[in-house]
């Protein structure tokens, strides 16, 4: 590593900058589109698509609609593939618009820790 002179530099101090590092091992992060200007073959409309950060995974699974059940089912076909592949998980950040369902389901049945991002911060 290479120190630097720093007796030539010039200017005046104005503020200080703040840096924290968030540990994002053993997370995810998902969010699901809107709908897609045309439906598939098969009736699919919208995609969840889920990042493993370990693994540098990105998966991604259809839907149908964005309603409980549909999201539940595609969530947990995705956790799935994660588990196999031998992922353990923590964490799940994720958009501030999840329904209450979703959280619980996350939560309670699937075990994770669950953040959600602040509205503007995608």
């Amino acid at each position: 590593m290479e120190t630097c002179n720093t007796t030539t530099l010039k200017g005046k101090k104005v503020g200080d900058i703040s840096i924290h590092v968030y540990n994002v091992r053993k997370t995810i992060f998902s969010n699901q589109t809107g709908k897609f200007p045309k439906q598939s073959q098969r009736g699919y409309k919208y995609i969840m698509v889920m990042v493993e950060i370990d693994s540098n995974a990105i998966l991604v699974e259809t839907m149908k609609s964005r309603k409980d059940e549909e999201m539940i089912q595609a969530y947990d076909a995705l956790l799935t593939q994660l588990q196999q592949a031998g992922s353990t998980l923590q964490k799940h950040i994720l958009d501030n618009k999840v329904s209450d369902n979703m959280k619980h389901h996350i939560q309670h049945t699937c075990k994770l820790k669950m953040e959600l991002v602040p509205p503007g911060c995608h």
